[in-house]
């Protein structure tokens, strides 16, 4: 049976006709992985005009090529030993996000001790990490009070932030609110209007925050309000009726351990006795009470308007 040759025609774009060019090796891999029964032997005929030549003259490069011949390597490079090899290119230090991170971190710190302090020492503060825990964080002071734990808290509005600092007890507990404790922040858990809850924010206004918690640039407290592009350093004392970690709660704390915390979970006035905001709370509706003008006309009262609702 006659067996015509297997003719492969390709583009020559190359200018040296002795070179088929890369477009040619890839063919012949990807045919020779495809039918590698019928690939043993090619016939190549390469087109070295691939533009349509003006005195219609064509010129083309024929060639056989078969298994015995294989071309040496290309596109090796000397290495530093003087021996040719693949030349490889580690691209992670343009690509890599924790490179790229550490680069930035490093590139604006070295900005701030050039501009600002240049009595800087980036050795020590390069190595620092902080630790930046979610929801709930605030509501931990009596935890920490009582571990004299350094903490730093940040609340959100929709366009305001306060970053604060946890403040130790002090020397002794009884002077506490002499020495002006710093207070601590509390999530208020009435209800507010849609603009005053801290589900809804302003866009970057989180990160503002927590970059202003990390760099600790502030005594007690800062306070940022967005619209107005403004910040406030507030030095504020704490309060010793505080239901979270006044005194009072601290000592009961140390005493009991979780079990009161427990009875607190379970019931919410549990700390108002203790605390005395029972007894704050009886003389502020009392107050209340007073202020309020009860006097009635007579006119009205005798017609019975006064009874109508």
């Amino acid at each position: 049976m006659h067996h015509f040759p297997r003719v492969l025609a390709h583009p020559l774009p190359s200018a040296d006709q002795a070179d088929p060019g890369w477009p040619l090796r890839n063919l012949l891999a990807y045919l020779r992985a495809l039918y590698p029964q019928s690939t043993s032997t090619l016939h190549i005929l390469c087109w070295c005009d691939i533009d349509l030549p003006s005195n219609d003259v064509w010129k083309s490069c024929f060639g056989v090529l078969t298994p015995t011949t294989r071309p040496s390597t290309v596109g090796w490079e000397k290495n530093p030993q003087g021996k040719l090899g693949p030349c490889l290119a580690d691209l992670s230090p343009m690509m890599d996000p924790g490179s790229l991170a550490y680069e930035a971190v490093d590139l604006s710190l070295k900005f701030i001790c050039w501009r600002i302090i240049p009595e800087l020492n980036l050795e020590k503060i390069l190595p620092i990490r902080c630790l930046l825990l979610g929801a709930g964080s605030s509501r931990a002071w009596s935890k920490t009070a009582h571990t004299q734990s350094v903490v730093l808290n940040a609340a959100i509005g929709f366009d305001t932030c306060v970053v604060m600092r946890h403040g130790s007890r002090g020397a002794s507990p009884s002077t506490n609110v002499e020495t002006g404790t710093p207070q601590r922040h509390y999530c208020s858990l009435t209800d507010r209007a849609l603009d005053r809850m801290c589900t809804v924010t302003r866009p970057r206004l989180a990160p503002i925050a927590a970059a202003t918690a990390v760099e600790r640039r502030f005594k007690h407290q800062i306070r940022g309000y967005l619209a107005q592009f403004r910040n406030l350093n507030v030095m504020g004392a704490s309060y010793d009726k505080r239901s979270g970690c006044s005194e009072t709660v601290v000592q009961a704390y140390e005493k009991e351990g979780f079990t009161v915390l427990l009875k607190a979970f379970n019931d919410q006035k549990y700390f108002e006795s203790p605390t005395g905001l029972d007894k704050l709370l009886d003389k502020g509706q009392l107050e209340v009470l007073e202020s309020v003008d009860w006097d009635e006309d007579e006119d009205d009262v005798a017609d019975g308007v006064g009874d109508e609702f």
